[in-house]
């Protein structure tokens, strides 16, 4: 008994929570005219959505038939909506605030860390008329692999493209340390600009229709391999000196201090050994050290050998 009422106690709160970021989503109909309470209207269909209920006259029956169970919940004085009802109601919200509210409220639910979040663009299945009369809706969705449900999706507008409509919907995501996969189509410079600004890495496909991108991109990768990848080596031998030298340099003194430190060692030429003795030894090093009491007892920083030839 005390575990169905735990049970019971959890779903009432996870459907408040649910509510809750719905609030904001405005009520088109005049206030004195209202039969049906908004919130009731999306609690119905919700539950039944997840009861398998595809259609509105589906959701209408679910209605009806579990009206105690969806009482357990909310008030429902006047019943449920019937099918023609609901459609008219949902035609009427404004789409974009619906959105905005299920986009929240799925983020709530993302608390696993760091995600891989494919975007893509399907067309809707028999959602065009022969003869021109209707065009086909094409979706742009963000899927997320970990939690497996879409974060989002976005209509592409007529007369336009997935480029335009993809950086539209990652601004409303919440990509923080998540890695955005995106197929050719995404191989744009906006579209990378847009998800860095979201904090977050990406991985896009290239293809050769993308000028001479697609030929630098393949010499590079010839380059770094025939050197067998000698700066991805120096920059990781740089990060681990950094580290180390993050805790003793003021912190007054450490963006000068990084800035030159890592233009000498990221040198691909010899002398940058010398370079490096002269920025965090004998010259700058000796300065640094002799204003941090945290560097004096420290001996300057070996020549680095990670990635050298």
């Amino acid at each position: 008994m005390g575990q169905a009422e735990t049970q019971a106690e959890r779903a009432f709160d996870q459907v408040v929570g649910w509510l809750e970021h719905f609030e904001p989503l405005e009520d088109p109909r005049q206030a004195g005219k209202v039969w049906y309470r908004l919130d009731e209207v999306l609690l119905l269909c919700l539950v039944a959505v997840l009861a398998a209920a595809e259609s509105w006259v589906e959701i209408a029956e679910f209605g009806k038939k579990k009206l105690e169970l969806l009482r357990c919940f909310r008030p429902f004085a006047n019943g449920t909506p019937s099918h023609d009802q609901l459609g008219d109601l949902f035609a009427a919200l404004d789409a974009e605030q619906f959105q905005s509210c299920f986009i929240a409220w799925v983020g709530s639910l993302t608390k696993f860390g760091p995600d891989i979040v494919a975007v893509d663009g399907k067309t809707l299945r028999r959602a065009y008329q022969e003869g021109g009369g209707k065009a086909p809706i094409h979706m742009i969705s963000a899927w997320s692999s970990r939690q497996r449900l879409v974060l989002g999706q976005a209509k592409v507008a007529e007369k336009s493209n997935e480029i335009t409509a993809i950086p539209e919907l990652l601004k409303l995501l919440t990509l923080k340390g998540a890695i955005v996969t995106i197929d050719a189509i995404g191989c744009q410079k906006e579209i990378a600009a847009t998800i860095v600004e979201r904090e977050a890495d990406y991985v896009l496909a290239l293809k050769g229709n993308q000028g001479t991108l697609s030929a630098d991109v393949e010499l590079f990768f010839a380059e770094q391999k025939a050197c067998d990848f000698p700066r991805s080596a120096r920059q990781r031998c740089l990060a681990h000196r950094m580290r180390n030298l993050a805790v003793k340099v003021p912190t007054d003194l450490w963006p000068d201090f990084k800035a030159r430190a890592s233009a000498c060692y990221q040198a691909p030429s010899g002398p940058s050994r010398a370079s490096w003795r002269r920025a965090c030894g004998r010259t700058t090093g000796q300065s640094w050290r002799a204003r941090s009491p945290a560097l004096r007892m420290t001996s300057r920083p070996a020549s680095p050998t990670c990635g050298s030839r």
